[in-house]
């Protein structure tokens, strides 16, 4: 109803052998302004248990530590949405602060990280000139999201040559600053259907662990810094839908975009390839720079 408020709350309490007690506050308060328009403001908090392969894993090249305590997180969002029979338009704002940070390679838990952002998603319907049981649907997906590490990672720091987190505040990298996703849904008949889907990334920095990150590479100071570049890539869903089975066929990344996303953990490889790698995963990921195609077939009992 118009000017209806609503308020939700809630209590999640762990107990952990190992970490002792938490607890972890989450609420809303809802607002229906009119029949098509409200607002909510969320709050929650969580938290991250270090994984089994950072705490006890090492081998030779690789690092554990035991000595990991959980990874918390605050979030604070505002969410506006206004949806008619034609149209919706949710809007959101997001603001997170991160501690007791966790990072790969056996090094503790550096600092704070804080995340900001916001969120559209827009939906519109379309009268089918082919069908009249389902409407065309458009949808346009936006992100934009800042992060800040309070702890860069600088490879040559120390006076041994050795590497160290400092407390410098930066992007955190590997977190494309801009996302795009635009989706159109067109039913051609009651069974008959197709997707089209397209994604854009912006260009994105490097984690600071990543030595192809020149600025806090102290031996890679006078190289070209290096980033996972932004892209595109178009994917395609065509179905078939009966009472008895469902069909389809889905092909993704149909124009053979090529590009490469930022490396997993340490990401230290590096690429200088003159000599023994600085590490063992990829500081830059190739991906199928072809068309995948993948059929399915349902039987419904």
């Amino acid at each position: 109803d118009e000017g209806d408020w609503r308020f939700n709350g809630g209590l999640r309490w762990d107990n952990n052998s190992e970490y002792g007690s938490v607890v972890s506050p989450r609420g809303a308060v809802i607002y229906q302004y009119s029949p098509v328009t409200t607002f909510k403001l969320i709050y929650g908090e969580a938290f991250q248990e270090p994984s089994a392969r950072l705490l006890f894993g090492g081998w030779t090249g690789r690092a554990a530590n035991p000595d990991l305590t959980p990874e918390t997180v605050k979030n604070l969002e505002f969410v506006a949405i206004h949806q008619t029979d034609s149209f919706l338009h949710d809007v959101s704002i997001f603001a997170s602060k991160y501690e007791n940070v966790i990072v790969d390679g056996g090094s503790g838990n550096i600092g704070e990280r804080d995340v900001w952002g916001l969120e559209y998603r827009g939906k519109m319907n379309i009268e089918n000139p082919f069908y009249d049981g389902e409407d065309i649907t458009a949808q346009l997906y936006y992100t934009f999201t800042d992060a800040q590490s309070e702890f860069q990672y600088i490879q040559g720091y120390n006076t041994d040559g050795s590497n160290a987190w400092v407390k410098t505040d930066d992007d955190s990298g590997d977190i494309a600053p801009h996302k795009v996703v635009m989706i159109l849904d067109f039913p051609f008949s009651a069974r008959w259907g197709l997707n089209l889907q397209a994604n854009w990334l912006s260009k994105r920095t490097l984690f600071s662990q990543n030595p192809l990150r020149a600025e806090y590479n102290e031996n890679r100071a006078a190289i070209e810094d290096r980033k996972a570049e932004s892209y595109a890539t178009v994917d395609m869903h065509l179905r078939y839908r009966s009472t008895g089975f469902d069909a389809g066929l889905r092909i993704e990344n149909i124009f053979s975009a090529d590009y490469l996303l930022p490396g997993v953990e340490g990401a230290n490889s590096g690429d200088d390839f003159d000599q023994p790698s600085a590490g063992f995963n990829n500081s830059l990921l190739p991906q199928v720079n072809k068309p995948t195609v993948m059929a399915y077939f349902t039987l419904h009992f």
